[in-house]
């Protein structure tokens, strides 16, 4: 049987993620929280209260995110950082943030006309020559480097040389989605030009 708990005080939910303590993290129009088995149910915990005085009411949630035993929730060009032990923070941050991707242990935010940063001790730090990428939907680790995955179909790596575009042969229209296969190739999910796979390798 399936049986429907709803989010309070959202409109929309938008961002779902499980915890290490089977906390049912959520996220939307309106909201942040999570839900926890309490009296043998799901009971909704509001994070909203938490949140400073003067801090604008939450539009969106767009993408939860776990990392070193915290969540972070990706808000309208903000990331609120949630501990039990500190409760919620807003960070500070450079720029509008368009994105934000956990890849290798990192995690990785990106800045409207800045380029990517890490976040390190609870502060972003830029990363260099990442200016000029285009919107990220998918950051792939790839031995000691990464790869950058771009909504417009382009492909960057990072490495112990810098970065590098790599070259891809097709137009592939909107890319929504990249994940990497256990082949070591990467498949991309486009908005209306169906799936394309890429080999490094092979470029």
């Amino acid at each position: 049987k399936w049986r429907l708990f709803e989010v309070p005080g959202c409109t929309k939910v938008r961002a779902v993620k499980v915890d290490n303590r089977n906390r049912v993290l959520a996220g939307g129009q309106g909201q942040i929280g999570y839900f926890s088995m309490q009296e043998n149910t799901f009971r909704f915990t509001s994070l909203v209260d938490q949140l400073p005085a003067n801090y604008p009411h939450v539009a969106e949630t767009w993408k939860i995110i776990l990392h070193n035993g915290f969540t972070y929730f990706l808000t309208e060009s903000q990331l609120l950082e949630f501990s039990d032990s500190s409760g919620i923070k807003v960070l500070d941050r450079p720029g509008y943030i368009l994105n934000a991707h956990e890849a290798g242990g990192a995690l990785y935010v990106q800045i409207y006309d800045k380029g990517l940063f890490e976040l390190i001790d609870h502060e972003l730090v830029p990363i260099p020559a990442t200016d000029d990428i285009p919107y990220v939907i998918a950051v792939i680790p790839d031995g000691p480097g990464r790869y950058y995955f771009c909504s417009s179909g382009e492909v960057y790596r990072q490495g112990a040389e810098g970065l590098a575009r790599i070259p891809v042969k097709v137009d592939m229209g909107t890319v929504n989605a990249v994940i990497r296969l256990n082949s070591g190739e990467y498949v991309f999910g486009t908005q209306n030009r169906g799936r394309y796979i890429f080999n490094p390798d092979l470029t």
